[in-house]
Protein backbone atom coordinates (compact mmCIF):
# COMPACT_ATOMS: atom_id res chain seq x y z
CA UNK A 1 0.00 0.00 0.00
CA UNK A 2 2.63 2.16 -0.90
CA UNK A 3 0.98 4.93 -2.72
CA UNK A 4 -1.73 4.99 0.02
CA UNK A 5 0.87 5.61 2.51
CA UNK A 6 3.01 8.52 0.44
CA UNK A 7 -0.60 9.95 -0.79
CA UNK A 8 -2.35 9.82 2.53
CA UNK A 9 -0.85 10.71 6.19
CA UNK A 10 -0.93 7.50 8.13
CA UNK A 11 -3.48 9.06 10.74
CA UNK A 12 -5.66 9.65 7.97
CA UNK A 13 -5.64 5.69 7.59
CA UNK A 14 -7.69 3.06 8.24
CA UNK A 15 -5.98 -0.78 7.52
CA UNK A 16 -8.02 -3.90 8.17
CA UNK A 17 -9.82 -6.65 6.56
CA UNK A 18 -12.88 -5.36 8.27
CA UNK A 19 -13.94 -9.08 9.27
CA UNK A 20 -15.53 -8.46 12.69
CA UNK A 21 -14.58 -11.47 14.62
CA UNK A 22 -16.61 -10.60 17.63
CA UNK A 23 -19.79 -8.90 15.56
CA UNK A 24 -21.58 -6.20 17.97
CA UNK A 25 -18.03 -5.78 19.51
CA UNK A 26 -16.00 -5.55 16.70
CA UNK A 27 -18.23 -3.11 14.95
CA UNK A 28 -18.00 -0.68 17.96
CA UNK A 29 -14.47 -0.51 18.38
CA UNK A 30 -14.34 0.30 14.53
CA UNK A 31 -16.88 2.67 14.53
CA UNK A 32 -14.63 4.37 17.41
CA UNK A 33 -11.98 4.42 15.45
CA UNK A 34 -13.24 6.23 12.29
CA UNK A 35 -14.59 9.20 14.80
CA UNK A 36 -11.59 9.34 16.33
CA UNK A 37 -10.07 9.96 13.30
CA UNK A 38 -12.16 12.88 12.39
CA UNK A 39 -12.42 14.47 16.01
CA UNK A 40 -15.72 13.92 16.89
CA UNK A 41 -17.06 12.27 20.11
CA UNK A 42 -19.25 9.33 20.41
CA UNK A 43 -21.19 7.24 22.10
CA UNK A 44 -20.87 3.74 20.64
CA UNK A 45 -22.66 0.58 22.45
CA UNK A 46 -23.70 -2.62 21.13
CA UNK A 47 -26.74 -4.61 22.02
CA UNK A 48 -26.26 -8.74 22.02
CA UNK A 49 -29.66 -9.60 22.27
CA UNK A 50 -31.20 -7.23 20.45
CA UNK A 51 -28.52 -7.53 17.46
CA UNK A 52 -27.69 -3.98 16.75
CA UNK A 53 -24.96 -1.73 17.12
CA UNK A 54 -25.77 2.30 18.19
CA UNK A 55 -23.54 4.68 17.39
CA UNK A 56 -25.06 8.46 18.79
CA UNK A 57 -23.03 11.72 18.44
CA UNK A 58 -23.92 13.66 21.45
CA UNK A 59 -23.05 17.19 19.77
CA UNK A 60 -26.77 17.60 18.36
CA UNK A 61 -25.99 21.03 17.08
CA UNK A 62 -23.26 19.73 15.25
CA UNK A 63 -25.17 16.51 13.84
CA UNK A 64 -28.82 16.43 14.45
CA UNK A 65 -30.35 12.84 14.73
CA UNK A 66 -26.57 11.66 14.27
CA UNK A 67 -27.14 8.49 15.43
CA UNK A 68 -26.88 4.87 13.53
CA UNK A 69 -27.59 1.26 13.83
CA UNK A 70 -26.25 -1.44 12.16
CA UNK A 71 -26.94 -5.08 12.62
CA UNK A 72 -24.21 -7.64 13.41
CA UNK A 73 -22.56 -9.17 10.78
CA UNK A 74 -18.89 -9.67 9.63
CA UNK A 75 -17.74 -7.01 6.66
CA UNK A 76 -15.58 -8.80 4.34
CA UNK A 77 -15.44 -5.60 2.51
CA UNK A 78 -15.05 -1.57 4.52
CA UNK A 79 -18.55 -0.76 6.02
CA UNK A 80 -19.88 1.51 3.30
CA UNK A 81 -23.35 2.46 5.50
CA UNK A 82 -21.18 3.57 7.91
CA UNK A 83 -19.11 5.71 5.77
CA UNK A 84 -22.25 7.44 4.22
CA UNK A 85 -23.60 8.39 7.98
CA UNK A 86 -19.78 9.79 8.91
CA UNK A 87 -19.24 11.57 5.88
CA UNK A 88 -22.50 13.08 6.44
CA UNK A 89 -20.94 14.74 10.39
CA UNK A 90 -18.10 16.23 7.93
CA UNK A 91 -17.92 19.38 6.99
CA UNK A 92 -15.03 20.69 4.21
CA UNK A 93 -13.89 19.12 1.86
CA UNK A 94 -12.11 15.58 3.63
CA UNK A 95 -14.53 12.35 3.52
CA UNK A 96 -14.07 9.02 4.34
CA UNK A 97 -13.27 6.47 1.57
CA UNK A 98 -12.85 3.05 0.61
CA UNK A 99 -9.70 1.98 -1.10
CA UNK A 100 -7.96 -1.52 -2.44
CA UNK A 101 -4.77 -2.93 -3.84
CA UNK A 102 -3.67 -6.23 -4.27
CA UNK A 103 -6.57 -7.49 -2.19
CA UNK A 104 -5.75 -5.37 0.66
CA UNK A 105 -8.35 -2.53 2.11
CA UNK A 106 -8.50 0.54 4.00
CA UNK A 107 -10.36 3.41 4.46
CA UNK A 108 -9.20 6.98 4.29
CA UNK A 109 -9.89 10.31 5.24
CA UNK A 110 -9.34 12.67 2.18
CA UNK A 111 -10.32 14.73 -0.12
CA UNK A 112 -11.47 14.26 -3.89
CA UNK A 113 -8.22 15.01 -5.08
CA UNK A 114 -6.75 12.43 -3.08
CA UNK A 115 -9.47 10.14 -4.56
CA UNK A 116 -7.94 10.46 -7.96
CA UNK A 117 -4.80 10.25 -7.51
CA UNK A 118 -5.56 6.99 -5.69
CA UNK A 119 -7.44 5.57 -8.38
CA UNK A 120 -4.75 6.81 -11.34
CA UNK A 121 -2.31 5.03 -9.24
CA UNK A 122 -3.85 2.21 -9.87
CA UNK A 123 -5.79 2.07 -5.95
CA UNK A 124 -9.49 0.97 -6.70
CA UNK A 125 -11.69 3.48 -5.09
CA UNK A 126 -15.19 2.18 -4.51
CA UNK A 127 -17.30 4.27 -6.64
CA UNK A 128 -20.57 3.95 -7.44
CA UNK A 129 -20.53 1.18 -9.60
CA UNK A 130 -18.26 -1.04 -7.44
CA UNK A 131 -20.84 -0.33 -3.99
CA UNK A 132 -23.59 -1.23 -6.32
CA UNK A 133 -21.87 -4.50 -6.89
CA UNK A 134 -20.76 -5.49 -3.89
CA UNK A 135 -24.77 -4.78 -2.54
CA UNK A 136 -25.84 -7.39 -4.97
CA UNK A 137 -23.46 -9.75 -3.73
CA UNK A 138 -24.61 -8.71 -0.42
CA UNK A 139 -28.57 -9.32 -1.89
CA UNK A 140 -27.18 -12.90 -3.28
CA UNK A 141 -26.01 -14.03 -0.21
CA UNK A 142 -28.81 -12.92 2.48
CA UNK A 143 -31.26 -14.36 0.36
CA UNK A 144 -30.09 -17.45 -0.63
CA UNK A 145 -31.66 -19.10 2.63
CA UNK A 146 -34.18 -19.75 0.64
CA UNK A 147 -33.51 -22.59 -1.33
CA UNK A 148 -35.40 -23.73 -4.84
CA UNK A 149 -38.15 -25.90 -4.11
CA UNK A 150 -39.82 -28.17 -6.39
CA UNK A 151 -41.47 -25.74 -8.53
CA UNK A 152 -45.74 -25.94 -8.70
CA UNK A 153 -45.89 -23.12 -11.49
CA UNK A 154 -49.64 -22.58 -13.17
CA UNK A 155 -49.51 -24.98 -16.18
CA UNK A 156 -52.01 -22.79 -18.21
CA UNK A 157 -49.35 -20.11 -18.03
CA UNK A 158 -46.25 -22.35 -18.21
CA UNK A 159 -45.78 -25.26 -20.43
CA UNK A 160 -44.02 -28.33 -18.68
CA UNK A 161 -40.52 -27.26 -21.00
CA UNK A 162 -40.53 -24.07 -19.52
CA UNK A 163 -41.14 -25.28 -15.96
CA UNK A 164 -38.25 -27.59 -16.28
CA UNK A 165 -35.84 -24.50 -17.24
CA UNK A 166 -37.02 -22.41 -14.26
CA UNK A 167 -36.10 -25.62 -12.18
CA UNK A 168 -32.96 -25.63 -13.62
CA UNK A 169 -31.81 -22.66 -14.59
CA UNK A 170 -28.56 -21.31 -12.37
CA UNK A 171 -30.41 -18.63 -10.73
CA UNK A 172 -27.90 -15.73 -11.92
CA UNK A 173 -27.98 -17.27 -15.26
CA UNK A 174 -32.08 -16.77 -15.74
CA UNK A 175 -32.02 -14.23 -18.36
CA UNK A 176 -34.47 -12.95 -21.25
CA UNK A 177 -38.06 -14.15 -22.07
CA UNK A 178 -38.07 -16.73 -18.90
CA UNK A 179 -36.89 -14.23 -16.81
CA UNK A 180 -38.84 -11.31 -18.00
CA UNK A 181 -41.95 -13.22 -17.06
CA UNK A 182 -41.19 -13.96 -13.55
CA UNK A 183 -40.60 -9.96 -13.72
CA UNK A 184 -43.95 -9.29 -15.05
CA UNK A 185 -45.85 -12.13 -12.49
CA UNK A 186 -48.77 -10.07 -10.26
CA UNK A 187 -48.21 -11.35 -6.97
CA UNK A 188 -50.47 -13.79 -6.15
CA UNK A 189 -49.27 -15.41 -8.93
CA UNK A 190 -46.49 -16.89 -6.86
CA UNK A 191 -46.08 -20.07 -5.56
CA UNK A 192 -45.03 -18.63 -2.14
CA UNK A 193 -43.37 -15.72 -0.67
CA UNK A 194 -40.51 -17.97 0.03
CA UNK A 195 -40.33 -19.14 -3.79
CA UNK A 196 -40.45 -15.64 -4.96
CA UNK A 197 -37.79 -14.03 -2.30
CA UNK A 198 -35.61 -17.53 -4.01
CA UNK A 199 -35.60 -15.59 -7.08
CA UNK A 200 -35.81 -12.13 -6.00
CA UNK A 201 -32.29 -11.30 -6.19
CA UNK A 202 -32.15 -11.84 -10.09
CA UNK A 203 -34.92 -10.17 -10.44
CA UNK A 204 -33.19 -7.07 -9.01
CA UNK A 205 -30.48 -7.31 -10.53
CA UNK A 206 -32.26 -7.00 -14.18
CA UNK A 207 -34.54 -4.61 -13.08
CA UNK A 208 -31.80 -3.11 -11.79
CA UNK A 209 -29.83 -2.95 -15.34
CA UNK A 210 -32.75 -1.84 -17.17
CA UNK A 211 -35.17 -4.69 -17.96
CA UNK A 212 -38.60 -3.21 -18.41
CA UNK A 213 -41.60 -3.73 -15.96
CA UNK A 214 -45.24 -4.66 -16.92
CA UNK A 215 -45.86 -1.05 -16.16
CA UNK A 216 -44.50 1.60 -13.59
CA UNK A 217 -44.70 0.45 -9.95
CA UNK A 218 -45.56 -3.03 -10.76
CA UNK A 219 -42.12 -4.08 -8.75
CA UNK A 220 -42.74 -2.32 -5.73
CA UNK A 221 -46.84 -3.50 -6.01
CA UNK A 222 -45.59 -6.83 -5.87
CA UNK A 223 -42.96 -6.55 -3.02
CA UNK A 224 -46.10 -4.68 -1.35
CA UNK A 225 -48.06 -8.26 -2.16
CA UNK A 226 -46.01 -9.98 -0.50
CA UNK A 227 -45.67 -7.62 2.82
CA UNK A 228 -41.93 -6.39 2.57
CA UNK A 229 -42.43 -4.26 5.50
CA UNK A 230 -42.17 -7.61 8.15
CA UNK A 231 -39.35 -9.55 6.30
CA UNK A 232 -36.23 -9.19 8.43
CA UNK A 233 -34.04 -6.66 9.02
CA UNK A 234 -31.08 -7.80 6.86
CA UNK A 235 -33.26 -8.61 3.92
CA UNK A 236 -34.88 -4.94 3.93
CA UNK A 237 -31.11 -3.79 4.20
CA UNK A 238 -29.65 -5.79 1.57
CA UNK A 239 -32.73 -4.45 -1.04
CA UNK A 240 -32.26 -0.83 0.58
CA UNK A 241 -28.72 -1.02 -0.23
CA UNK A 242 -28.74 -2.09 -4.00
CA UNK A 243 -31.26 0.55 -4.92
CA UNK A 244 -29.24 3.56 -2.87
CA UNK A 245 -25.64 1.85 -4.13
CA UNK A 246 -25.58 3.48 -7.50
CA UNK A 247 -26.47 7.12 -6.28
CA UNK A 248 -24.24 7.33 -3.30
CA UNK A 249 -20.95 6.59 -4.70
CA UNK A 250 -17.80 8.42 -2.95
CA UNK A 251 -18.58 11.86 -2.12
Amino acid sequence: MGLIADTIPRRRIHYGDFECDVPGESQALLLEDFARMIGIEVDVAWQEDNGWVVLQVPDSERAPGGAIELAHESHYAPPLELLDHLNGLLAGEQRFFAVGVAGDEAVVLGTRDDAHVLAEGGVTVWDAARRHAHALGELYRVFERYARPQLAMCTHCYSDDEIAHYQQVPLRELAGGPARRLLWETGDHWQSTDVYRHFLPRLVELHEAGMHDLYDGHFDEVLAYHRVATWSADERRALDRVYSARASGVW
